[in-house]
């Protein structure tokens, strides 16, 4: 139960981060071409983000796994892994 209420403060604390910076960057006074800029460069960095909080939340499973004495056969984020380290650019 705790989970679940943390997990939706955590999605409503990233929700509302995103709307400010949203309302923040159209009620600024830039050119056209430096708002699609600082838009291009605010969302290359949240998924900068995300792929590295992803990227560590896997690591932290997969070591508490194995301190549970799963062998790294059985988990099932050492294949999404392997298949999505092939598609990445």
């Amino acid at each position: 139960m705790a989970g679940k209420r943390g997990s939706g403060v955590l999605f409503g604390s990233v929700l509302g981060g995103a709307i400010g910076a949203a309302a923040a960057l159209l009620l600024a006074p830039q050119s056209g071409k430096a708002m699609r800029q600082s838009l291009l460069r605010g969302c290359s960095s949240a998924a900068d983000f995300s792929r590295q909080t992803t990227r560590r939340m896997r690591e932290a499973m997969r070591t508490e796994r194995l301190a549970q004495g799963e062998s790294e056969s059985q988990q099932p984020e050492a294949a999404y892994e392997e298949n999505s380290s092939r598609t990445a650019t």
